[in-house]
């Protein structure tokens, strides 16, 4: 039975037995017996009713709120996580060639397919970024998009390790997310961009792809604030 499921059949026995409480206290109390031990049975109910109440509240007091109140504080230290998996598609799009356009540097939770797909066509596989290694050489852009899918999986990881604060939809947004190689989309593109002799070696073909990536980005996000609100 999925959750839902159940939290739904919970709060239905709950309603009844609570419902039954107070008809049997105010109303039928009073009405004399119609059959025989009818009010051993009447009586009966009203201890199971009773019971079902108790457990119902001595739950809520035990183990919902407390560990509603340790998820809500277990995924605010948990954002970090999920604000440095965002992070890292701002710095490849910071990190692409802008020069020559009349386009602001994009960011993940804004940029178009049609203005990702302008600057990426403006930009060179092998055009050097502003990121630096510890060698202090500039990076190319499949360079980096390397070391951001690889900051992106070890953030991941450290969500998984979490798994009973993580709702079913947003563990499978992550698990989705992780198992895409944008690094092998990207480095074979230029591969057979410098096989083909395309012009001006652009990555312009390939902004869709990064595009669809970025919508998964925002979906993870999205399905982060409904995991807070359960």
């Amino acid at each position: 039975m999925k959750k839902e499921h159940l939290e739904i059949t919970l709060k239905i026995i709950v309603s009844l037995s609570a419902a039954f409480i107070v008809i049997y206290t105010f109303i039928l109390i009073d009405i004399p017996e119609k059959f025989d031990k009818g009010y051993e049975i009447g009586l009966l109910l009203f201890n199971l009713s009773f019971s079902i109440i108790s457990a119902f509240i001595f739950y809520l007091l035990i183990d919902f709120y407390p560990k509603q109140i340790r998820k809500k504080e277990l995924l605010s230290s948990l954002e970090i996580y999920l604000s440095r998996i965002e992070e890292t598609y701002n710095t490849i799009l910071k990190n692409l060639d802008y020069n020559n356009l009349e386009i602001d540097t994009l960011t993940y939770k804004d940029c178009s397919k049609e203005d990702l797909k302008i600057v990426m066509s403006n930009t060179n596989p092998n055009f050097k970024t502003d990121v630096n290694t510890l060698t202090k050489q500039g990076l190319t852009i499949s360079e980096l998009i390397n070391v951001q899918k690889g900051y992106v999986e070890n953030q991941i990881t450290e969500l998984e390790k979490h798994i009973n604060f993580l709702s079913t939809d947003l563990y499978k947004e992550l698990v989705n997310l992780k198992a895409i190689d944008l690094t092998l989309i990207f480095r074979a593109g230029t591969i057979m961009l410098n096989r083909i002799n395309s012009p001006n070696n652009d990555f312009g073909i390939f902004s869709d792809q990064f595009y669809d990536y970025i919508i998964k980005v925002r979906s993870i996000r999205n399905e982060w604030n409904n995991n807070l609100k359960n």
